[in-house]
């Protein structure tokens, strides 16, 4: 979208992100009406654009559902927490859920947990980035 208002911004007009999204909206019913698009595609299209004004709330995995690892555990503990969860990021705790340190990546995992697998997590983590639930996903 921004690429869209850049453009209007260069000829002089000032466009809301509504605006755009509507105008993007309608060139994608016309390609779809001249055949230019398939429904898929333009279905895939309109989510695109959609997307951006979603919410971080309604994306966010529920505290009870949070796949964590601990600080303190050995890097072969976290191998199989990856393997168990099949996620390719997982937070680290410290005390509880309520106190993320970081977050483990499996590409920094793997290259390591064979020959150092009693290693700790907290060599590996890296910052977290806290998100307000009522941000909005275009403006991250």
């Amino acid at each position: 979208m921004r690429g869209f208002s850049a453009r209007a911004e260069a000829q002089g007009e000032e466009r809301t992100d509504t605006e755009i999204e509507e105008e993007v909206h309608a060139f994608v019913s016309m390609g779809e009406e001249e055949g230019i698009l398939e429904k898929e595609e333009g279905d895939l299209v309109r989510n695109v654009v959609d997307f951006g004004d979603t919410i971080a709330r309604e994306i966010m995995t529920p505290r009870t559902d949070m796949v964590v690892v601990g600080r303190h555990a050995t890097l072969s503990e976290a191998r199989d927490v990856f393997i168990q969860a099949k996620h390719s990021r997982i937070p680290v705790q410290d005390e509880s859920v309520d106190h993320i340190d970081g977050v483990l990546y499996i590409k920094d995992l793997l290259p390591v947990w064979h020959d150092q697998g009693d290693r700790r997590v907290a060599e590996l983590i890296r910052p977290v980035m806290f998100v307000p639930e009522t941000k909005r996903i275009f403006d991250l």
